[in-house]
């Protein structure tokens, strides 16, 4: 095959009997199957109507009558492309888009062939540029647009003080871009809250919590969305955000105390109390300056950059995708679904181990369910975004009450050394614990009430 080189032309440049020979042929197409081994296309040229399927191996070319052509194009995964194709001498071609691709109009050429006579139309050198090719053109339309040009919404989103995504991410936006740019936004807000953290000496462990939860709503949007990217680039990436989230963890512990300083305060003598916190504190405010040093380190910028190049650079080819998950919005109804389910069945599993592996278990499922819902969740409607928000909160703050009360139980019985002071605090966590998964399992059935707002 003929190595062939491409060129963006200026959108008025219009080819001229007078200047050029050429014979001129009407085509359209679109796509059934796109992954990374295989495509499926269907084109009408003229009166003539074909399905080309490409792999590894070739190229193969099947006539079809027009009756297939139109029940084929019911089931596409793509835009359907309108083209006008300009045949020029020297086995030059001029591809002109319309229907919705109007001004884009494509040079091809056999490489190394002599462009000089088009040089004044060229905008720039495209033989590189995924975005242009066909399946990409199909997919995602016209990169010239602004609407449409992901890199362009990109550095909109970058410049924009307040984002506002439900005015970007909408219903019918390929699920691929749609992810991609959620993620640049949340990676943007990451970057911010890492300059928060190394300039703000008083306040950097409250940021640093919320640093931690934008990581992990970054992670699971990964794992949920992994087959968007490049699978092992994808998966190095979420272990090398999972060894930062790591680094993050702030002593629970500590936050469990200080939330009941009265109770504590009873339990142990003044000045065992005040050498106990001091401790603490003092391990805190180690671990956070521990973390304000890695983030300015060359191995966190790599990891950063990882992940940029991940969002902005990353192979737009799908696995095999029906085409009912093209979109974001049927992506999201499918993911909210599964993780209904997934949710309601680690529930059953672990609701009455009441232990803190057990309870984490359920906050994690809680939480993946929440991030899509809260990310994505508004292209369900707003009725069921505002239910789905409602329910998870009520449930997810029974089980951090619950975590809780459970880590309390821990730090009471290896913290105080009177028998009678330990049974007396343990008593009163037990209580708020029975009261926390009482009103949890309560809320439970509220789920399961409200089941069609995460499964239809």
């Amino acid at each position: 095959m003929v190595a062939k080189s491409r060129y963006l032309l200026c959108c008025d440049f219009i080819p001229k009997k007078k200047s050029f020979l050429y014979t001129k042929k009407s085509e359209q197409e679109f796509y059934t199957y796109v992954s990374r081994c295989k495509t499926i296309k269907y084109k009408a040229v003229d009166n003539h109507f074909f399905k080309v399927v490409k792999t590894q191996k070739g190229y193969k070319e099947i006539s079809i009558s027009k009756e297939q052509f139109k029940k084929k194009s019911l089931k596409r995964l793509s835009n359907i492309v309108f083209k006008s194709l300009y045949f020029i001498e020297d086995d030059i071609k001029l591809i002109e888009y319309t229907n919705g691709y109007d001004g884009l109009k494509i040079l091809e050429v056999p490489s190394g062939t002599d462009i000089s006579r088009f040089q004044s139309s060229i905008l720039e050198d495209i033989t590189d540029q995924k975005i242009y090719s066909d399946v990409s053109l199909a997919l995602y339309g016209n990169p010239t647009n602004d609407d449409k040009n992901i890199h362009k919404i990109m550095k909109k989103i970058k410049n924009m003080e307040n984002i506002d995504m439900q005015n970007i991410i909408k219903k019918d936006m390929p699920l691929d871009s749609a992810i991609r740019l959620k993620l640049y936004e949340l990676f943007i807000k990451l970057e911010n809250e890492r300059f928060e953290i190394l300039n703000h000496d008083l306040n950097r462990a409250n940021i640093l919590t919320k640093y931690r939860k934008r990581l992990f709503t970054i992670i699971n949007i990964l794992k949920e969305y992994s087959f968007c990217f490049d699978e092992d680039l994808v998966k190095k990436v979420e272990e090398n955000l999972l060894y930062i989230y790591n680094k993050t963890d702030i002593d629970k512990e500590l936050y469990s105390i200080k939330e009941n300083l009265k109770r504590y305060k009873k339990c142990l003598s003044s000045e065992d109390f005040l050498v106990f916190l001091q401790d603490k504190d003092g391990y805190i405010s180690d671990e956070v300056e521990k973390f304000s040093y890695f983030i300015q380190t060359r191995e966190y910028s790599i990891i950063l950059k990882q992940l940029e190049l991940l969002i902005r650079e990353s192979s737009i080819e799908l696995d095999d995708r029906e085409s009912k998950d093209f979109t974001i919005k049927s992506a999201v109804k499918k993911s909210l679904k599964k993780g209904f389910k997934k949710l309601r069945k680690i529930i059953k599993k672990y609701i009455d181990c009441e232990d803190e592996y057990s309870f984490n278990k359920i906050q994690n499922k809680i939480f993946k369910l929440k991030t899509i819902n809260n990310e994505f969740g508004f292209l369900t409607g707003e009725k069921a975004f505002h239910k789905r928000k409602k329910i998870l909160l009520l449930l997810e703050a029974d089980v951090d009450k619950s975590l809780k009360n459970i880590r309390n139980i821990t730090i009471a019985k290896s913290t105080i050394k009177d028998a009678v002071d330990v049974e007396c605090l343990v008593k009163k966590f037990e209580k708020q614990k029975v009261e926390a998964i009482d009103s949890l399992k309560k809320n439970i059935k509220l789920l399961k009430k409200n089941s069609e707002f995460f499964i239809s």
